[in-house]
C-alpha cells in the first residue's frame, strides 16, 4: 500500500491533482516557452515590456506567447488524459471540451 503525504492546509485533493498536472505540463515546455509564459504570468509584463526583455518586438512576443500557451494546453491535455482512468461510458472530450478549457488563449 502506498502512503501519500498529507495535503497542505486549505488545499483540496482536486486542487492538488490540478497543481501536479500543471507542474508536469510545465516541465514538458521548452525553456524559451517557460520564459515567455513566466514574463506574463509571474512578472506581469505586457507584450511591449516582455518583448524588450527578450529584445524582440511586441508582435513577436505575442506570437511566442500564443505558441507557448498552445503547447501548455496540449501538455495539460496529455497529462490529464494519462492520469485519468478510462471510462468507456464517459462522453468523448471532443464533444464535451477538454480538461484545460480554463487556460486562456
Amino acid at each position: 500500500m502506498t502512503k501519500t503525504a498529507p495535503l497542505p492546509s486549505g488545499v483540496t485533493e482536486d486542487e492538488a491533482v490540478l497543481r501536479a498536472d500543471l507542474s508536469a505540463a510545465w516541465a514538458r515546455l521548452t525553456p524559451p516557452q517557460q520564459e515567455v509564459l513566466a514574463l506574463t504570468v509571474w512578472d506581469g509584463l505586457d507584450a511591449t515590456q516582455a518583448g524588450a526583455v527578450l529584445d524582440i518586438s511586441p508582435l513577436a512576443y505575442r506570437l511566442r506567447l500564443s505558441r507557448a500557451r498552445k503547447a501548455l494546453r496540449a501538455h495539460l491535455h496529455l497529462t490529464a488524459t494519462a492520469t485519468s482512468e478510462p471510462n468507456p461510458a464517459a462522453p468523448s472530450s471532443r464533444t464535451t471540451g477538454t480538461p484545460c478549457e480554463g487556460v486562456s488563449p
